[in-house]
């Protein structure tokens, strides 16, 4: 607008001054309005240049600070999901580091755990080493028992060798050695006096008896069970039975190597039978003196009882 004014005020006094110049005034004149026109309407281009130039430059301006708003509001978004980022982070971190911790722990509780079985394990393996020890142990007192029995029996059988057909049985059962003898060597019926034969027998079993000081007695009279008649001192086969093995008893401890100690008589009557008392042979089985023996086995309860 500045410019538009300055050419029209050159043209105006150039106009005024032509009334009073020569031709060739007039002629510079009229060159230098030509000149002015020229460069005016060379100004106006540029204006129009300019005012394009300057409507771009807002338009771009205005695209600029849209596209800073864009970023500002993409700045903001970006700063606030690195905000959550580093939340999530720390959030994360501290579940991890708590995480962690737990597994840790479970971790150290399950070694405490493993620990501990294998300290029991190792205490079972120990408790099962020595009771096999002592099971080994056992089977050897057992086995060394059994053959003590064995050779005992053998003994005896051998010391009684010549009372073989007179009722007389010496057997191994149980771990024990039972020395069985007939009524008919030991009494006459209904007596519990023992006869001269049986004496014999006795005082031979009582030799083997007094050589093994480990030994434990016990002899039991039976009956069979016909009832007893007469009105002596015996009443019944209880009592018969009970004194038949008492006066057994004492008849081996006329031998001074069995000790009182380890032996015991005991009456059965006739409530424990080998054979049916219906027939004659029958009850004469069940009419018998078992002598049982049986070693000691003071070693062998010693183990059982942990000593």
């Amino acid at each position: 607008m500045h410019i538009q004014r300055s050419g029209v005020f050159v043209i105006s006094a150039l106009l005024l001054l032509t009334s009073c110049v020569s031709k060739k005034k007039y002629d510079e004149l009229t060159g230098l309005k030509n000149r002015c026109c020229e460069e005016a309407m060379m100004l106006g281009k540029s204006k129009s240049d300019l005012e394009k130039a300057l409507a771009d430059s807002e338009k771009a301006l205005a695209e600029m600070k849209a596209e800073n708003e864009n970023l500002e509001r993409e700045g903001r978004r970006t700063a606030e999901d690195l905000e959550k980022c580093r939340t999530d982070m720390k959030d994360l971190a501290s579940s991890s580091e708590s995480k962690l911790k737990q597994t840790q722990n479970e971790a150290r509780a399950a070694l405490e755990a493993l620990n501990n079985k294998e300290a029991a394990l190792r205490k079972l393996e120990d408790e099962l080493r020595l009771r096999e020890a002592r099971v080994a142990e056992l089977e050897k007192i057992l086995k060394d028992q059994k053959d003590a029995v064995s050779a005992l029996k053998d003994r005896i059988a051998k010391a009684l060798k010549g009372f073989d057909g007179s009722g007389l049985k010496v057997i191994e059962k149980n771990g024990r050695v039972y020395v069985s003898m007939d009524e008919k060597l030991l009494f006459e019926s209904g007596k519990t006096d023992v006869s001269p034969r049986g004496r014999e027998a006795l005082a031979e079993l009582a030799k083997v008896l007094g050589q093994e000081k480990d030994l434990s007695i016990m002899v039991e009279g039976h009956t069979d069970n016909v009832p007893l008649s007469g009105t002596g001192p015996i009443k019944d086969n209880w009592d018969l039975s009970v004194l038949r093995a008492t006066s057994i008893v004492k008849i081996i401890l006329q031998n001074p190597s069995v000790e009182p100690q380890r032996i015991l008589p005991a009456g059965r009557g006739e409530f424990t039978p080998v054979s049916d008392n219906a027939t004659k042979e029958g009850r004469a089985l069940n009419r018998r003196t078992d002598i049982i023996i049986t070693p000691r086995i003071n070693e062998l309860m010693d183990l059982l009882n942990g000593n």
